[in-house]
Order: C-alpha cells, then sequence, then structure tokens
C-alpha cells in the first residue's frame, strides 16, 4: 500500500477511514475530502452570487406555472425526507441550483441540479474537494458480464446517493437558498446528504451535433452554403444513418461456442509523450506513479494556457476588426439568437448614437467648435439681452472625444475633438479658445465644472486656480473680461469617487470610517426584517458591477444611513463606534444637496440654491 502522503487518493481515503460514521439505522455519514481544513476554507462572494443565481431562477419559475410547480414539489420532497434542514448557522459555500425540464418530451419529471462546481470568483467546491480513487468496475467488464448468464435481474436503490448523510461539521459546505414563494422570506438551507451528478453516454448523433458545433464556430448562418470539408462530413454521416437499423448487440453471449483469444499486451512507454500513451502499467510503482502524475500536470496546465491564450487572442481580434466592444457584443447578440438584457454600457452607446443622429441632421459635423452653436447663442442674447452660462467639460468615450456644454435652462454642444487624449496644457488652451468664442456671442460664463480628473486639476492650475487645499484659489480669469471663472466639481462624479473609495479601501481617516458598518446595518436590517435607512438594498453595499450608478452612491452615504447607524449603535454592541462613519455619511449628503439643488425654497437650509444670502 503507497503511503498516506504520497497520493491525493491516499490522501482521500485516509479521511474517509478516519471519519466515516455507521448510524443505528445502518446508513453511512461521512465527511467531505476537502484538501484543507475546514476553517482555513473560503469562499468570498459566493453567498451573493448565490442570491443571484435563485433571483434567476425564480424569474424563470415566475413565466412557467408548470415548471414552478415541479420544482417546488421536488423541493418540499427534499425538506420532508430530512435531505435539507433550515440551516442554523452561517454557511461557508453557497450551491446555486436549477431545474433540468424538457416538457417537449412529454415527461412530466425535473432533475434539479445542484452546481458546486460554480465560482464567480476563485476555487469552487468541487476544486476544493479531493476527487478520490476510482471505486466502480470498468464499464466494458460490467456489460461482459451482464451477457454471460442467460436469464438476469435488475434492480434500482431509490435515491441511492441521497441515502449518504454528510457529517454535521462539513455541511456548511453545502448551503442552498429557497423559498416557496417570491413573497416569502429566502430561507437559508444546508443539504444533509451525498451530491451527485451521473452523466450519459454519447449516442449516434453526437457526431451530428459535433458537424452542428463545427458550423457555429465558423459563423455560418443558415442561407449560407456549407464549406467543402463540413458538406463532406456531413453527407457521409446522413449516408451512414441507416446502417443502425441493422445494428443488433445481443444481450447474452454463448460462452459454449466461444473461442479463448489471448489479448495482446500493450508495449509500456515509460517515457510518454502524450496523455494517451499512458496505461495502468504507468502507475504501476510509486515511482512511475510520482513522475506520470506530474506529466499529467504539466500538460494540463499546458493546454489550460494554450487555450486561455487563444481565447485573448480571439477577443482581441474580433475587437479590432469590429473597432468597439459595443459593436462586438451587438453582433454576438444577433449571432446567437437570444434575447438577453442589454448591458449599461450598449443603451448608453445607442443613446449616444441617436443623440449625435439628431444633432447631425442639422450642423456640419466636422470635428472642432461648432459654428451652428456659436449662432444659436448670438440670437439667445438678441432675445434675453443677458444670457449667463455655465462651461461644462466632458469627456464622452466615443473614439475618444472631448465636448464643450453651456448649461442653463438649455443645453448646446459646442464642440467635439476626435482625439485619443489631451494633456492638460491643450486642455487649458481649448478651455481659453472656447470662452473667446462664447465671449464673441454675448454669452457671459462666470464658472466651468468638470469630474475630478488628474488632468483637470492639471488644467486648473494652468488656467490659473489653485486647488490645493492649504492654498485654495476656486477661480482663474477670464481671457478676456479677466472677470473670476469659478470652479465647481461634478457632484455626481465626486460621491461615486467617495463611495468607490471607502468601498474598496474598506477604512478612511485613521481607520475611523469603515464601509463595514454599511455593511453591517444592511444585514442587520435584512436579519431583522426592518428598515431603518429605508432605501438601503443589496445592490447598494455591491456595487462593484455599477460602479458609475450615482443614485447606489448618494443613498449608501445619505442622512438615512448617518441616522440608522446612529440609532443602531444605542441598541447592538455589534455598531460601536460608528460615530465616526455617521458623521461622514451626514457631511456627505449634505454637500451633496448643497451642490444639487435647484431651489430657492426648501424647509432644509442644505437643499437652498446658493445665493448671496446663504453662501
Amino acid at each position: 500500500m503507497l503511503p498516506p502522503s504520497f497520493t491525493e487518493d491516499s490522501w482521500c481515503e485516509e479521511a474517509f477511514v478516519a471519519e466515516h460514521k455507521r448510524l443505528p439505522s445502518g446508513r453511512f455519514s461521512v465527511p467531505l475530502p476537502t484538501r484543507t481544513v475546514i476553517p482555513s476554507l473560503t469562499f468570498p462572494g459566493f453567498r451573493e452570487h448565490a442570491i443571484k443565481c435563485y433571483e434567476n431562477l425564480e424569474k424563470r419559475l415566475s413565466t412557467d406555472s408548470k415548471l414552478r410547480d415541479l420544482y417546488s414539489k421536488f423541493m418540499s420532497e427534499y425538506l420532508t425526507l430530512g435531505h435539507m434542514s433550515v440551516a442554523k448557522r452561517h454557511g461557508t459555500y453557497f450551491i446555486p441550483h436549477h431545474a433540468v425540464y424538457r416538457p417537449t418530451d412529454g415527461d412530466s419529471k425535473i432533475r434539479v441540479v445542484f452546481d458546486a462546481s460554480a465560482r464567480p470568483r476563485g476555487l469552487s467546491l468541487n476544486e476544493s474537494l479531493l476527487q478520490g480513487p476510482k471505486l466502480q468496475q470498468d464499464i466494458v467488464d460490467v456489460l461482459s458480464r451482464f451477457r454471460l448468464p442467460k436469464r438476469v435481474f435488475t434492480a434500482d436503490i431509490c435515491k441511492m446517493y441521497r441515502q449518504i448523510l454528510i457529517l454535521p461539521e462539513y455541511r456548511t459546505l453545502q448551503h442552498v437558498f429557497w423559498r416557496t414563494s417570491p413573497l416569502e422570506k429566502l430561507f437559508e438551507y444546508e443539504l444533509n446528504t451525498n451530491l451527485r451528478c451521473v452523466g450519459t453516454v454519447a449516442h449516434a448523433t453526437f457526431y451530428g451535433k459535433c458537424i452542428m458545433q463545427r458550423t457555429w464556430s465558423a459563423k455560418i448562418t443558415w442561407d449560407d452554403p456549407l464549406p467543402d470539408d463540413i458538406s463532406r462530413d456531413w453527407k457521409s454521416f446522413m449516408s451512414d444513418l441507416p446502417s443502425l437499423n441493422d445494428l443488433r448487440v445481443p444481450r447474452h453471449f454463448n460462452s459454449s461456442h466461444s473461442t479463448t483469444t489471448t489479448p495482446t499486451s500493450k508495449k509500456i512507454k515509460l517515457f510518454p509523450r502524450y496523455i494517451n500513451d499512458l496505461s495502468v502499467e504507468n502507475f504501476k510503482t510509486p515511482r512511475r506513479t510520482e513522475r506520470n502524475l506530474s506529466f499529467v500536470k504539466k500538460r494540463y496546465n499546458e493546454k489550460l494556457k494554450k487555450i486561455h491564450n487563444l481565447q485573448k487572442k480571439n477577443k482581441r481580434l474580433t475587437t479590432k476588426s469590429m473597432g468597439s466592444e459595443s459593436l462586438c457584443e451587438i453582433v454576438e447578440r444577433k449571432l446567437n439568437g437570444k434575447k438577453l438584457a442589454f448591458s449599461n454600457e450598449l443603451k448608453k452607446f445607442a443613446v449616444t448614437l441617436q443623440t449625435l443622429n439628431k444633432w447631425y441632421h442639422v450642423i456640419n459635423e466636422e470635428p472642432g467648435f461648432t459654428k451652428e452653436t456659436f449662432n444659436t447663442l448670438k440670437l439667445k442674447v438678441a432675445e434675453n439681452k443677458t444670457v449667463i452660462g455655465n462651461l461644462v467639460l466632458d469627456e464622452m468615450f466615443i473614439k475618444d472625444n472631448v465636448e464643450f456644454d453651456v448649461n442653463g435652462n438649455w443645453k448646446l454642444p459646442l464642440g467635439y475633438f476626435l482625439v485619443k487624449g489631451l494633456n492638460s496644457s491643450e486642455l487649458a488652451n481649448l478651455v481659453k479658445k472656447c470662452l473667446e468664442l462664447i465671449h464673441d456671442t454675448g454669452v457671459i460664463v462666470n464658472s466651468m465644472t468638470f469630474d475630478g480628473a488628474h488632468t483637470n486639476l492639471s488644467m486648473c492650475t494652468k488656467l490659473g486656480a489653485n486647488l490645493n487645499i492649504n492654498n485654495p484659489q476656486f477661480f482663474f480669469p477670464h481671457p478676456l473680461t479677466k472677470e473670476p471663472v469659478f470652479l465647481f466639481y461634478d457632484p455626481c462624479h465626486m460621491i461615486k469617487l467617495i463611495r468607490n473609495t471607502l468601498g474598496d479601501k474598506k477604512v478612511l481617516i485613521n481607520q475611523e470610517i469603515k464601509w463595514n458598518h454599511n455593511k453591517n446595518l444592511y444585514y442587520k436590517e435584512k436579519k431583522e426584517g426592518l428598515k431603518a435607512a429605508k432605501k438601503l438594498t443589496r445592490k447598494y453595499i455591491y456595487y462593484y458591477n455599477e460602479k458609475m450608478n450615482v443614485k447606489l452612491a448618494s443613498q449608501a452615504l445619505s442622512s438615512s444611513v448617518s441616522c440608522a447607524l446612529t440609532f443602531c449603535e444605542t441598541l447592538d454592541s455589534e455598531f460601536t463606534n460608528v460615530k465616526s462613519t455617521a458623521e461622514f455619511c451626514m457631511i456627505i449628503n449634505n454637500a451633496f444637496d448643497i451642490l444639487n439643488c435647484r431651489t430657492k425654497y426648501s424647509k432644509s437650509p442644505f437643499n437652498l440654491a446658493l445665493s448671496h444670502i446663504d453662501f
């Protein structure tokens, strides 16, 4: 017998022998063969991933009443039989689940798949478990032995793998989410039994499906002619199909008329070049086993690396040929023929195309400052005598251009520049030129708004301002009138930067302001079923896929969150030392209200527009 520390199969067997139990009922209770001890196993982000997968499952069930009834019946049976129970402790790994259901087959049964290979990031549960040695006999031996007797019986153990229990200390690795109705609270369950996924043997249509897959890979549509190689293979496949009618495999082998043949032995390759060259003989001794396992791992990693590089190359070439990732997504959706939700980037791209399309119908589309816009400004001045505007500097990533706007009760784009990037000096010169052109129209520009990009800050220094907090000068002289042009950060952009910094760094200012205080508040509300911060939901805490959403950022740092933290500090020891975080949220909330308000009348002083009275 090999030493216990020699192979993973031995480790797996050693863990089973040491920890498995035989219960009085006769059932076995076994451990999960983890590669490391349970306390050191962590799966960050898996709970949120499982919740998201369950929400998608509920959407599917809501559209198919029959599937919903079958799924609920299956899960209810699972709970009644004791194969899962309500979790009384926090889970370590959360398993998504879904249904395999084909109503067109006329079958009213479904198969619920618990996907322990799910991995939003890091390792999955399956990858964290030892595979163990192969225990079942070779399928060829089983089928051959089945054909020797004249009469045979077949039997089945109902739910065989679910008769094997998992030791309680390992069940935190098998938590799932379920509820019978979207109106109910989402419960966390733990699976008490062994999970099994059983594969099937490919049948005669497998080769045909492979040919179909080749047509998809070649991006061939229904009306396109097939390439010669695919057409040739398809005709050969179709011509061979009628021969299936003549295929006969007798169950019983008549051993009395059989002849005994001596199998030819395969020559052992001690130093194989390919994995297919390996045989059982290559693992007969510990030395061979160690050498060949290293060889297999090396070849496997080489293949994975090759696949990864090819995928990157394919994506790079596709993007290069299309010109942008948004166009790539449009083409991919058309080829797949699937009705998928549009991404936020694609939505913004579509809206921008519509805006530019309308604009180019009435103006000259040459890059640079737009003559028609400045003529329009002159007409506005002639109508209203005095027109005061705010210059907005904004970067839009359609061919990486820069756009200037005038904001008021109306908005006009003053120009765009198709450049890859601008340094601070070039940007400052464009701003000066823009102000000079606006001055010629008679419009008075006394302020400018921009986001917190480093280039914009350097531009302000070039223009004559100083945004350093130690010696600030939040304006620069107009290039012609020398009147001050005041500078304002875009509040919507800045609150996103503040939320992202706190959420990514986790702590600010001597570790007194902590993002975990907001997370603990969310989980406290979820546990109690009550809302102290009325709009704080999961997407406000796990914002990573929507970092540019202003609403999520402002609500995560709102006055309601501040008040809720202060209130929870008086009730729960978990919320000690949250005073700094609460004050920080209130300060950011008030500052955002001051910079974002548009009315002269409000009960709250922070919601009043700036004037000579309250400034």
